[in-house]
């Protein structure tokens, strides 16, 4: 009984970095699905020895007079320095949950007082992600870095390609309507008239989800190029 006393004492007693998880962004993907990330790299962290990580309600109460409620974005690591220093912590954690793909990826990036390590993975890889920024500086070589040109235009891809789908498939609805004479033209005293109008409208449709496809494929294409090629 004694020694169990002991040993909680002593942990009690044993010094901690206070850190703080900011809620990650989702990007291409649901709310939903980056906060499970989210609560999943909690765990993570609390679990950590010698990490003491602030509760998440404590961390939007802080978050709440701050605009859009997220903390400013910083391009340098002075900024990240002054940031650990306003919130009089330790350690910060901020990232956000990107949906390309059929699993998410988790993007990272680690602010400590000898500087801001950034890192990208699967949620299942979060021991590797956590340890570029909380153990060996050795652990940096095991994880991707993070490249943000490649997420934007992965995602303005994805996007363009969604939409190019839903005017083709528009367009497609349009013809077979048309083909099959069940169209509004069809009772219109104006018919030729308003089934050319109908025929231009497909058309159109057609032509702006070719368009909306060739972009959509080519930012894929680039942030492929971005992702394998490391930029300055």
């Amino acid at each position: 009984m004694i020694s169990s006393v002991v040993v909680s004492a002593l942990f009690a007693a044993a010094p901690c970095q206070q850190a703080v998880l900011i809620p990650l962004e989702p990007i291409a993907t649901t709310p939903q699905v980056a906060k499970a990330v989210e609560l999943k790299t909690r765990e993570a962290l609390a679990k950590t020895p010698g990490i003491c990580l602030e509760e998440r309600a404590d961390t939007v109460k802080r978050l709440l007079p701050m605009e859009s409620h997220r903390l400013p974005a910083c391009r340098d690591f002075q900024c990240a320095s002054a940031q650990l220093t306003a919130l009089e912590i330790d350690l910060l954690v901020q990232g956000v949950v990107l949906g390309a793909g059929g699993e998410p990826t988790l993007e990272l990036t680690i602010t400590r007082a000898r500087g801001s390590v950034r890192a990208v993975g699967s949620p299942d890889e979060l021991p590797a992600l956590l340890a570029v920024g909380l153990n060996d500086e050795d652990a940096v070589a095991t994880v991707k870095p993070l490249r943000w040109p490649w997420i934007s235009a992965g995602a303005a891809g994805l996007v363009s390609l969604g939409v190019g789908a839903g005017f083709g498939i528009g367009s497609s609805e349009r013809a077979r309507i048309l083909g099959a004479g069940n169209s509004v033209c069809a009772s219109n005293a104006a018919f030729p008239s308003c089934f050319d109008n109908q025929l231009r409208a497909g058309k159109s449709e057609a032509t702006v989800a070719n368009v909306l496809f060739a972009v959509g494929g080519t930012l894929l294409a680039a942030a492929l190029i971005l992702w394998v090629v490391e930029l300055p």
